[in-house]
């Protein structure tokens, strides 16, 4: 056996520390039932919505689009709350591109969300110690910030630095 590693035996008596509820049937059917009580709808679902207190002016200007397209977007009940964010970036044209300086001001923009952050840059490398530079001036970087949750796991960036 490798040194450094324990043998350990688990009981029984061990699985109360695994599961911090008494009954597990029990916690189970309260969930669904809690779930059963929330109104609103399934994903889709086609429902008509009524919009109060539209100007005049803001629903000409709406209709006189061609492609007028009006997106709701329901948040779940964590996707509020900010975040550390760890994103891998990869820039996509290199010719004449201006150098990102770390702790920037940025604007990050997943999905339909836009926010601001002031990312820490570091170099892309598989050991646990990253140099930290000044600019990002390679293809690859890692970028570490405060941010709203993407509940996607290939959630596609946009970075602007216009902020």
């Amino acid at each position: 056996m490798p040194v450094g590693f324990k043998l350990t035996k688990r009981s029984n008596a061990d699985s109360g520390l695994r599961f911090p509820f008494e009954n597990f049937d029990h916690t189970r059917k309260r969930v669904f039932k809690e779930s059963e009580d929330i109104e609103g709808t399934m994903p889709e679902w086609y429902i008509t919505l009524h919009i109060k207190n539209v100007s005049e002016e803001h629903f000409k200007c709406f209709t006189k689009l061609e492609d007028a397209l009006l997106i709701l977007i329901g948040l779940l009940a964590n996707e509020h709350k900010m975040s550390l964010l760890n994103v891998l970036l990869k820039r996509k044209h290199d010719i004449d591109a201006q150098p990102i300086k770390s702790k920037e001001r940025l604007i990050f923009q997943c999905g339909f969300r836009r926010f601001c952050a002031c990312p820490v840059c570091s170099e892309h490398t598989n050991g646990s110690k990253h140099k930290i530079p000044v600019a990002i001036q390679t293809r690859w970087h890692r970028m570490k910030f405060s941010g709203v949750e993407c509940t996607s796991s290939k959630a596609i960036v946009r970075v602007s630095a216009n902020c």
